[in-house]
């Protein structure tokens, strides 16, 4: 039995900023779990778990409750299995920023989850979950992975994810002219249709235990459909004034703009479906030339672009994203541990053995003092940020080397290019 709690309090801290996904909440929760460790017939162990959580703001705005079941086992051929039950109550959210609170339709959702044993040299596993709301919305998901560890050099690993759903409440923009039942603005809301289909590949082979290459890439395509567009009718309700009904018009334009007719107010609305492509790849070479001295290989591609706008994902569109346009970015890297640096730092000597310290200490924590020469080449877009960067850098107490520069490549296959030497 457990129970936990969190503050967010609301402000702006940058320090915060690669973390913080909310602020302005009160967060409280409780769980009970029974454990059965003790091996049966059929399975090695199991858990059951019930558990409950609230979330308030600093105004006391109940902004969400939910009560989850779990129940997970590990079968006698390590083969872990999960089961996952939610059903939040409805909560209020914010509409819009400023704007008025709204209930959230009732949301419950079922995952179901199975991975092999992680400790075999070829492992697998998936999950599906289900999700259904009061307000006709809906979502699957599906995802699954596939690893392999062949001898000592080389690692493989493929994680595919397809994900398809109907969203009932998507905010939409704010108009003025509303009724006073939402204190005079109008906040639009529609449904959206979307999919999504990823998947993710890795790619490790070791040709010596300090020459590694390490490829990573993920093609990715997505689209929506927006429809249904409506506006909020009262504070603190879900139902919605559907666009179409109650004396209004709804019309589309050849452009994808919805024009909305109201008695004699006129609103635009432009938000055209979207289907999304895009294509990212790393590719890592990576040379430890001594101990503590490493050198970097790398080539990342980017690649995009819009298609098939509204239309459901599928492999197609997968093999579309590899073939778009590409910004490529190369960069050479060398780090070296300088023994002399070092010997400055916290009792270390010249030949790198920290003074009283084991010596797995010694190699991990060593890596923090080393001479970085770094000559930057940047070309196209990225000239601004890393000549910023470069002005950062000279503020630290590091030894570093930059240049930067500007080429037209002809080659249409390049829209971009950075080199890092």
């Amino acid at each position: 039995m457990a129970g936990r709690g969190r503050l967010r309090i609301a402000g702006l801290e940058l320090n915060d900023a690669g973390v913080l996904q909310s602020a302005d909440d009160i967060w409280s929760g409780a769980e009970v779990v029974y454990r059965e460790t003790r091996p049966g017939r059929l399975w090695r162990n199991y858990e059951i778990g019930l558990a409950t959580s609230t979330e308030w703001n600093f105004g006391g705005t109940r902004r969400g409750t939910t009560v989850q079941t779990e129940a997970s086992t590990m079968w006698t051929n390590y083969l872990t299995t999960s089961l996952v039950t939610g059903l939040p109550p409805r909560p209020e959210r914010r509409c819009h920023p400023g704007g008025p609170l709204m209930a959230v339709p009732l949301n419950g959702f079922l995952a179901m989850e199975a991975h092999s044993n992680f400790a075999a040299t070829t492992s697998y596993g998936g999950g599906l979950q289900l999700g259904r709301s009061e307000a006709q919305g809906w979502e699957c998901i599906v995802w699954g992975e596939w690893s392999t560890r062949a001898g000592d050099r080389w690692s493989l690993s493929v994680e595919p994810s397809f994900m398809r759903g109907e969203t009932s409440r998507q905010y939409i923009d704010a108009f003025d002219g509303g009724p006073a039942a939402t204190f005079g603005q109008r906040y639009v809301f529609s449904r959206i249709i979307q999919s999504e289909l990823a998947a993710s590949l890795r790619v490790n082979y070791y040709f010596t235990p300090d020459l590694s290459l390490e490829v990573y890439a993920r093609p990715y395509a997505a689209s929506g459909h927006y429809f249904g567009f409506g506006e909020l009718l009262a504070a603190r309700g879900r139902a919605l004034r559907v666009y179409g009904t109650d004396g209004t018009t709804i019309t589309e334009t050849e452009d994808g703009v919805y024009e909305v007719t109201d008695a004699t107010d006129t609103l635009v609305i432009d938000v055209p479906d979207f289907g999304e492509r895009s294509f990212s790849s790393n590719v890592v070479l990576r040379w430890e030339f001594r101990p503590g001295s490493t050198l970097y290989l790398v080539w990342q591609q980017n690649r995009a672009l819009d298609e098939d706008p509204g239309r459901t994902v599928g492999p197609r569109a997968l093999w579309r994203s590899v073939r778009a346009r590409s910004d490529n970015f190369f960069a050479i890297k060398i780090k070296l541990l300088d023994p002399g640096i070092v010997a400055a730092h916290r009792g270390w000597r010249p030949d790198g053995i920290l003074v009283g310290a084991p010596p797995e200490a010694a190699s991990v924590d060593g890596l923090r003092a080393y001479l970085d020469l770094t000559p930057l080449y940047v070309f196209d877009e990225l000239i601004a940020e890393k000549e910023a960067e470069e002005r950062r850098r000279r503020q630290r107490p590091a030894v570093e080397i930059g240049v930067s520069g500007e080429v037209d490549f002809p080659h249409p296959a390049f829209t971009s290019l950075a080199v890092i030497l």
